[in-house]
């Protein structure tokens, strides 16, 4: 039985450890992975009070080194954890393909610390040669500048590279909403009742795909005339994820229009035609599942040939929905309340190309008013 004089007290976490061998005492200095590797410093002594002298005296410079030496990949592993919690699974899952697809490759094995503007320039330039999208490439640069924000807020490096680098800019999008006639072109060439159905409902609600993909029976009202829209279905790594909207005005009640009622009582027949559940998803396949957004797209797109249409995003149905409410004149509070914005700014940004027509046609009700008024007076 050891005497009570040999029994050697614990260390606290990160302080180092001591450890006998063959007569030896060991001072061990755990430092960080290097591709996965695990490394450390060891000091052999012949006593364990000179090797705890050895720990207080090399463990604050090898912490100091340690850290200096993380290469970026290990540094973005721990970023990715750190953000696990913070994220929703698909913007996770997103940021998370963007580093190991563009980042990691780049400036994976480089130190942190030697990591410059010029290495994020390079990162960047190879990305947009390889032919991304614009808002691709920016959100390439937003996760890498997140990333080195956590490198400076864990102590790794004091400065962040990315903020000498300019973020790229994404050209404004370019709204193509239908007409009312191209509306109707494009509903009469739908070979799917239940496509059909769906491109309806998103014309008449101005409802996001993810939206209406995430729709349930038990969130419509057919008696009382309008939905709840208070989910969206987007894909992370291949699998459809449900998630809240990210703002409270994106959770809402749609009135709904007659057009829309009876695409709903229609889907409900389809549904019953095909000996399919009416709950749970309102639009959903064979299985039960709801619409896959690769069959959306592909409907859509062979949709637009037939129809003899230009080729328009399915995104554009919402715009059409509210470019077609402004024109007929309803209160820009009443689409920003059914878009799902957070204020009519917003939806005036978005709309300001309706907003010309409609000054005339302003213009002209206010000088009939007047002029109305005037003849009155006048009599």
């Amino acid at each position: 039985m050891k005497s009570k004089s040999s029994v050697h007290p614990i260390r606290k976490r990160g302080s180092g450890s001591v450890v006998t061998s063959r007569g030896r005492f060991i001072a061990v200095i755990a430092l960080p992975k290097v591709n996965g590797r695990r490394r450390s410093k060891c000091f052999y002594e012949s006593s364990y009070e000179a090797a705890e002298r050895r720990l207080t005296e090399n463990l604050p410079q090898l912490g100091r080194e340690s850290r200096t030496r993380q290469t970026v990949g290990a540094m973005l592993d721990l970023y990715l954890g750190s953000r696990k919690r913070e994220l929703a699974a698909s913007s996770w899952h997103s940021d998370r393909r963007r580093l190991i697809t563009w980042v990691r490759p780049a400036i994976g094995r480089m130190l942190v610390t030697e990591v410059g503007p010029l290495q994020i320039e390079r990162l960047l330039s190879v990305a947009a040669l390889s032919g991304v999208r614009p808002r691709t490439l920016q959100a390439i640069y937003q996760v890498t500048r997140h990333s080195f924000e956590f490198a400076v807020r864990v102590g790794l490096r004091s400065d962040n590279p990315c903020n000498a680098v300019p973020r790229p800019r994404v050209p404004l999008a370019d709204h193509s909403p239908l007409t009312r006639s191209e509306v109707h072109q494009l509903l009469a060439n739908v070979d799917s009742r239940q496509f059909r159905n769906f491109y309806d409902l998103a014309i008449q609600t101005g409802a996001r795909q993810g939206e209406l993909r995430a729709l349930w029976w038990r969130d419509v009202h057919l008696e009382q005339g309008d939905m709840l829209i208070q989910a969206s279905l987007c894909d992370a790594e291949g699998k459809p994820i449900r998630k809240p909207p990210k703002t409270r005005c994106g959770r809402r009640k749609v009135v709904l229009t007659r057009s829309a009622i009876e695409a709903l009582m229609d889907q409900k027949r389809y549904l019953e035609d095909r000996r399919l559940p009416i709950d749970g998803f309102v639009f959903k396949s064979r299985s039960g599942r709801a619409l896959s957004k690769s069959s959306i797209q592909k409907q859509f797109k062979s949709t637009l040939r037939r129809a003899g249409l230009p080729s328009v995003r399915f995104h554009d149905l919402r715009h059409t929905h509210a470019t077609l409410m402004l024109e007929a004149g309803v209160h820009v509070k009443v689409v920003q309340e059914r878009l799902g914005h957070s204020s009519s700014q917003i939806t005036l940004d978005f709309y300001s190309h309706v907003m010309p027509s409609m000054q005339e046609e302003g213009v002209r009700q206010f000088e009939n008013y007047l002029s109305t008024a005037k003849l009155c007076h006048e009599g």
